[in-house]
């Protein structure tokens, strides 16, 4: 039987960042799952950053992106960036973008296109609940349905 040696806190996070990226806060958490001291995850996490192996902003722009193109809410994707760890200044900055909203827009209309294709029993007082209950907000729900419906 072989004997495996323990990886450092180092090597364990170049491991878990060489399979997809992490937030600070999600790497933190996996190197504490495994009972790594502070000291070791403070050193850890030193180096990634010096070595910009973790780039919070770089990365959440990237999710942010990814989620828009997925066609979810800003409240949604509000959510999501909280959940990741994600700094409040960071995720405000992002949301606050002036192209946000109207990717946002966009991809409602995109997401009621698709769902009329797929439901075309349903009426339009059950379409602006089931968007509503999404995050979307209610007058853009409204303007896009309007939009949606006048073609």
């Amino acid at each position: 039987m072989k004997m495996q040696k323990k990886k450092t806190a180092k090597e364990y996070c170049i491991y878990l960042l060489s399979r997809k990226d992490y937030a600070k806060k999600e790497i933190v958490g996996k190197l504490q799952e495994k009972s790594f001291s502070d000291e070791e995850i403070a050193e850890a996490m030193s180096f990634l950053e010096v070595e910009k192996y973790i780039d919070d902003e770089k990365y959440a722009l990237i999710y942010f992106k990814y989620l828009i193109g997925r066609h979810k809410s800003l409240k949604e994707i509000e959510f999501k960036l909280k959940n990741k760890g994600f700094d409040q200044m960071l995720i405000r900055k992002i949301l606050s973008d002036p192209g946000a909203k109207l990717l946002e827009k966009e991809g409602l209309i995109a997401k009621i296109t698709s769902f009329n294709r797929k439901n075309q029993h349903k009426d339009k007082n059950q379409l602006i609940s089931y968007f509503v209950r999404k995050g979307f907000s209610y007058s853009m729900v409204i303007e896009s349905l309007d939009q949606y419906y006048e073609y």
